[in-house]
């Protein structure tokens, strides 16, 4: 049976029956109310148009070819559980009165009796649909509200904690930046600064509030510095952890400090065991170098760290100093039993020590180019007339010069020496 369109502005009432004679009566007497019927043959046809059209008032008979009427009560109320259905039979009985009553019909009655009567109980199911649409759009919004409610305290709890979080983040920035030397000893130590035969610098800028990099200078002996530099794997609160860690095990591990490659050995012990009760993996990269100013070397063991740069002033040159056989050794923390390799190289007056964390080399522009490591060490070269402080203030500058900005995507670390005779 085909559904004639809908007219504008009126209520369609569902009409189930397999009688083409009661369908037209039904519709005229609908016709009259200035309601739109809705015509079904079957309960399959019935539950179709329910689905696509949303009814919400039916008038179905007990007996269809598909389906009993009260299976197809249930099967409406799935669809649209305010649907307000009337039961309309010629074949009344205490018993289908009594399951249509158990099913929640909103009317049972019979055929061929008072047709005003019937459209009595229609125009009553639009108010019962109405007036439970109603309680349940009322339900809704106060759920609504009460969920308004416990997310703006939600908010403001989450606010709070977030504030207190960001103050001991700055705080834990102000204990680690207290721990980046301000001022540098010189050497030898009981000479006047007027004598002194190195000179220190740094430049340090961290891309997040806590940072992963983290150097340090060492005085091994009245004659001889010890520099460290390492880059923590990751930022945030965890790499800043660990480098409270480290700079708590340097301070241990100095009656070893005149020895770089027993020194890291140490300190790789402490970290490895702490790691390794840790379920995801953490590394360090490190390089420890000591300078010692009365035998002109440098003694140095790295730990898979960027390789350090002597600057050989006097005839214009870098030399890195890499890993034997360009083989280096794994990074602190993850393995227990490591023998760092030690190695040696003589220095000569006005030579400078550059140290870097890979911050530095993988910087990237705007345009998602990686500087490199040979444009860095041309840098090094252009500016090497420079003193250290100066060098590594004019690096700092290229860098944001090719970045286009002075907020890098990981930390930046610059630490050097110079050799002044």
């Amino acid at each position: 049976m085909s559904n004639p369109s809908p007219s504008a502005g009126r209520n369609r009432v569902l009409l189930v029956d397999d009688d083409p004679a009661q369908i037209r009566t039904l519709s005229d007497c609908l016709d009259i109310e200035d309601l739109e019927a809705a015509p079904c043959s079957s309960g399959a046809q019935a539950l179709d148009l329910c689905r696509s059209e949303g009814l919400n008032v039916a008038i179905i008979d007990l007996r269809l070819p598909d389906m009993e009427g009260l299976e197809l009560l249930q099967r409406l109320r799935e669809i649209n559980p305010e649907i307000q259905v009337i039961i309309h039979t010629g074949h009344a009985t205490l018993e289908t009165a009594m399951d249509a009553v158990s099913g929640e019909a909103f009317a049972y009655v019979e055929k061929m009796s008072d047709p005003q009567k019937l459209m009595n109980h229609v125009h009553n199911a639009f108010i019962q649909h109405f007036e439970k649409y109603s309680e349940r759009l009322r339900a809704e919004i106060d759920q609504h509200k009460q969920s308004e409610l416990q997310l703006s305290q939600t908010n403001r709890e989450l606010n709070e904690i977030n504030q207190e979080m960001y103050a001991e983040l700055l705080m834990a920035r102000e204990i680690q930046q207290s721990l980046i030397p301000s001022t540098y000893p010189h050497f030898p130590q009981d000479q006047p600064e007027t004598d002194a035969f190195l000179r220190f610098s740094h430049q340090y800028q961290p891309s997040s509030t806590l940072a992963g990099d983290f150097f340090f200078m060492v005085p091994v002996s009245n004659t001889r510095a010890g520099l460290f530099i390492c880059d923590v794997m990751g930022h945030g609160v965890r790499a800043a952890l660990i480098t409270a860690l480290l700079r708590g095990l340097i301070e241990e591990m100095k009656p070893l400090a005149s020895k770089p490659d027993a020194f890291l050995q140490e300190i790789n012990v402490g970290l490895h065991r702490i790691f390794k009760k840790v379920s995801t993996s953490i590394f360090v990269t490190s390089c420890y170098l000591v300078a010692d100013i009365l035998e002109r070397k440098v003694v140095y063991a790295n730990a898979g760290h960027p390789p350090p740069l002597l600057l050989r002033r006097s005839e214009k040159r870098l030399i890195p100093l890499g890993a034997l056989n360009d083989d280096p050794d794994i990074a602190l923390g993850l393995a227990g039993d490591v023998r760092y390799t030690l190695q040696e190289v003589s220095v000569r007056k006005n030579d400078s020590l550059i140290l870097y964390t890979d911050g530095v080399f993988e910087a990237e522009s705007q345009e998602g180019v990686q500087l490199g490591m040979q444009p860095f060490r041309d840098w090094v070269l252009d500016q090497s007339s420079q003193s250290i402080s100066q060098l590594l203030e004019s690096l700092m500058e290229n860098l944001e010069e090719f970045c286009g900005t002075k907020e890098f995507g990981d930390d930046v670390c610059l630490f050097g020496v110079d050799f002044l005779r």
